[in-house]
């Protein structure tokens, strides 16, 4: 019987595969802030602050 492909954890062992302890550390905490300066950086803040949620 085959095991069931489980891409979550595919994704992440692909994704650090090589990484030591500090550049696991940086994906998460440098790395992840630039992702989100850059990904947010098209966002209405005044409309978004305005949504219902």
């Amino acid at each position: 019987m085959t095991s069931p492909w489980r891409p979550s954890r595919n994704f992440f062992d692909e994704y650090t595969r090589g990484f030591d302890r500090i550049e696991f550390q940086r994906l998460f905490t440098r790395d992840t802030a630039d992702a989100y300066h850059s990904f947010s950086r098209g966002l209405d803040l005044r409309a978004l602050a305005q949504a219902p949620w």
